[in-house]
């Protein structure tokens, strides 16, 4: 059922993408920040839970020439993970690739 969650979650994130035709870091943190309290509401979390692990290519993806390291601002503002606790790790995609986010409960 969470990997559903998740998939759904996912989908509908990828899809607001390519409407980012004014791509900067503000619409960026505030994707970011979407996708967090997305998934958070879905999976039934709070801010700072200890069993979640957070994935995305943000900070390498490639939005109308912009970079997307804004996006993991938003999810670290949003849910407490941080990139060195290692709970918010940063997947290295080619930067042409869609800007995704995966949310995991372990």
């Amino acid at each position: 059922m969470n990997r559903i969650m998740i998939s759904v979650t996912m989908v509908i994130l990828l899809a607001l993408v390519p409407g980012m035709a004014l791509a900067d870091n503000a619409v960026l943190e505030e994707l970011g920040s979407k996708a967090a309290k997305t998934a958070m509401e879905q999976l039934k979390l709070e801010k700072g839970d200890s069993n979640v692990l957070a994935l995305s290519n943000a900070g390498y993806a490639i939005v109308v020439g912009q970079t997307t390291q804004a996006a993991l601002k938003g999810i670290t503002s949003e849910t407490g993970l941080c990139l060195g606790d290692g709970d918010l790790f940063q997947v290295l995609r080619p930067y042409w690739k869609p800007l995704w986010f995966y949310f995991y409960i372990y």
